[in-house]
């Protein structure tokens, strides 16, 4: 019995040893490495950006601006008037004016306020959307390394069950050589092990395609890294209280942007006053008849108002008013949908969590029954038979252990998603 312990223990060092190379990769430092190969981000942190850009934009409308305007003129033809003395004339036809501009509007109706307001619930809405792909890309990246661990812990299953298989068929081989066996026995001995090798090929290909998968998304196509990490524990976070979903955020920050955008169009139908002020430098100036060069002032104040425009501006108020509706149904209904997700995600792990658990049963049963039928099996109280059929049950509980302890923790990842975690 302890031989058989010894052999076992071996052969699990051995396979770990094998997997768990100076390559090996914690899910902080891939997530880290796809982060910073991955274009997403860059994009998303762009289109922020553009948002407080318009934010900024509206800020400064209808704000005082400064302009400078140089102008030169002729004219073939001057205003001349005949008096007893002579001719007098009103300029020579050229005229130059350097005028430095003070506009701006006083009093706006209400619409800067309301642009402002709606370029700020916009920018809320962007900053969500990112926070949103954030998290996204955080749990579509668990995903695959969770999905990456599973097919390395199956492979590890394969491999150790060909290995028993392996020592299996040397004892055979030579129990038969000293005339103690016979040879169906140890034909069938290699066709299970053929077929276990079969199976482990299959698990090296997924877990081959995997670490390709892993080595893409981290920038470095080609590359094999081998993930590591212990499934069977819990992810981080899951202690934390739920929060907003990003795309709930978003869809609220959208909406408020929609009323802004009511209040706004409402404020195109108020009257607006604009004032000016300007310096000019010119010739002739306000006296043509000196015709020389003079600084001089002006001021003025403009009254706006949209007394008709064929109902168009209230025609853009019913549009907005329905945007604005339209979004509140769909929030009302991403509301709905998050909540519902939120409960069938805490279902699953609940259900998750109990099939591992029998799963673990299962596999510790069976890693005991083993050797027992091993050493009944020398004694000569079971057959050959018996003992493959007790290594391949060991080998399908450790392979079903390990991919519902991966269940668990993509239910456990899915969970945190609906969160907002």
């Amino acid at each position: 019995m302890k031989r058989v312990l010894g052999r076992l223990l071996a052969g699990l060092l051995a396979t770990t040893a094998s997997l768990a190379s100076e390559d090996s990769l914690a899910f902080g430092d891939f997530e880290k490495l796809c982060r910073e190969a991955s274009p997403r981000p860059a994009a998303l942190r762009a289109e922020v950006a553009a948002a407080h850009a318009v934010l900024d934009q509206a800020r400064v409308m209808d704000g005082p601006r400064l302009t400078l305007d140089l102008s030169a003129g002729w004219v073939s033809r001057t205003q001349e008037m005949s008096l007893p003395t002579g001719t007098l004339s009103f300029g020579d036809g050229r005229s130059a004016d350097a005028a430095l501009n003070l506009n701006g509007t006083l009093w706006g109706g209400g619409t800067r306020q309301a642009t402002m307001a709606a370029a700020l619930s916009r920018a809320k809405a962007r900053q969500e959307d990112e926070r949103g792909d954030s998290l996204s890309l955080g749990h579509d990246l668990r995903t695959l390394f969770l999905r990456s661990l599973a097919a390395r812990e199956v492979l590890r299953a394969s491999q150790l069950s060909a290995g028993r298989l392996e020592r299996l068929v040397q004892d055979l081989e030579q129990r038969r050589s000293r005339g103690l066996g016979l040879e169906d026995a140890v034909l069938a001995a290699r066709s299970r092990l053929l077929q276990t090798r079969q199976d482990g090929a299959q698990r090296e290909s997924e877990f081959r395609l995997c670490q390709l998968e892993l080595g893409s998304l981290m920038g470095q196509s080609g590359s094999l890294p081998i993930p590591s990490g212990n499934l069977e524990e819990s992810l981080p976070g899951l202690e934390r209280d739920a929060q907003q979903v990003a795309a709930l955020g978003a869809l609220d920050a959208r909406v408020q942007a929609a009323r802004e955008a009511i209040a706004q169009r409402k404020a195109e139908l108020r009257p607006k006053v604009d004032g000016s002020a300007a310096w000019h430098l010119a010739r002739p100036g306000v006296d043509p008849i000196a015709n020389e060069w003079m600084g001089y002032a002006t001021a003025g104040v403009r009254l706006r108002w949209n007394l008709w425009d064929r109902n168009l501006t209230r025609r853009r108020v019913a549009e907005a008013t329905h945007e604005a509706r339209a979004l509140e149904a769909r929030r009302d209904e991403a509301r709905r949908v998050a909540d519902l997700a939120l409960v069938q995600a805490k279902d699953q792990v609940d259900a998750a969590r109990g099939q591992w658990r029998l799963a673990v049963e299962r596999a510790e049963v069976e890693a005991r029954r083993l050797p027992l039928m091993e050493a009944r099996w020398r004694n000569g109280a079971a057959t050959e038979k018996e003992w493959l059929d007790a290594t391949d049950d060991l080998r399908m509980a450790e392979v079903e252990r390990a991919l519902g302890a991966a269940r668990l923790r993509l239910a456990e990842n899915r969970l945190l998603a609906a969160a907002g975690l």
